[in-house]
């Protein structure tokens, strides 16, 4: 039984954590590398500094949940800040991208605008966490 229970818990890791993470991450920089013919119409009709902001709280959340999963204890005891910085890293490295991608160009905004989303999230994440941390006492 204690077998079966690790298994379980080992998929719940992945499925709950790890994929979203991975899937999360390349399709992120996927986007950022991606040609502006190859971008569909409709992202051009909506402010993409509100899209850079959405895509990195997204991220943030994602980036929490599965830090939580983490085995690793360290992972697991940062996973709050661990999230920031990796979300954090991760918008300034698809601007750095943007460098090396024909018809693309980094902008500071983006980079600002994913830290504005980055941070939204954490702020959330921050004020959810203090209100269970209240009832739990």
């Amino acid at each position: 039984m204690t077998e079966s229970r690790e298994i379980y818990k080992a998929l719940e890791r992945w499925a709950f954590g790890w994929i979203p993470f991975w899937t999360a991450t390349a399709v992120i920089v996927r986007g950022a590398v991606m040609p502006p013919k190859d971008i569909p119409q409709f992202l051009f009709e909506v402010n993409d500094k509100l899209i850079h902001g959405a895509e990195f709280f997204v991220m943030m959340l994602i980036a929490y949940h599965a830090f939580e999963r983490a085995l690793s204890e360290k992972i697991h005891r940062y996973r709050f800040s661990d999230a920031i910085l990796y979300s954090l890293f991760l918008g300034a490295l698809t601007e750095c991208l943007q460098f090396y991608t024909p018809g693309r160009s980094p902008d500071i905004f983006d980079f600002f605008a994913d830290s504005v989303g980055v941070a939204a999230a954490a702020l959330i994440m921050g004020k959810i966490t203090k209100i269970q941390d209240t009832r739990n006492k």
